[in-house]
């Protein structure tokens, strides 16, 4: 599964499942032993473990609406069967 980002021990993830429930545009997330599927563009949580911190899930969900056009043209490269590319981390400062 391609990695996107890492940031605040957060690993952000894409891979298309065609066919599946998830056929919208999509992240997984992942924290420690947690993980959740994110909309994109709007960042609306679709699935999350019970364990995922809701500290670290927003900080997820502000990186994804900085960075929608970018993952929005991987999701494009991804399902065109393309090589995706590198999103910065978040930075706080």
């Amino acid at each position: 599964m391609p990695t996107l980002s890492e940031f605040f021990g957060l690993k952000v993830c894409m891979y298309r499942e065609d066919g599946s429930s998830h056929h919208f545009p999509h992240v997984h997330v992942y924290y420690a032993e947690a993980d959740a599927v994110v909309r994109i563009p709007d960042g609306e949580v679709i699935e999350a473990d019970d364990g995922f911190p809701k500290s670290k899930m927003r900080l997820a969900q502000v990186w994804i609406d900085l960075h929608a056009a970018e993952l929005m043209e991987n999701w494009r490269l991804i399902g065109s069967d393309m090589k995706y590319f590198k999103i910065a981390p978040l930075d706080v400062r």
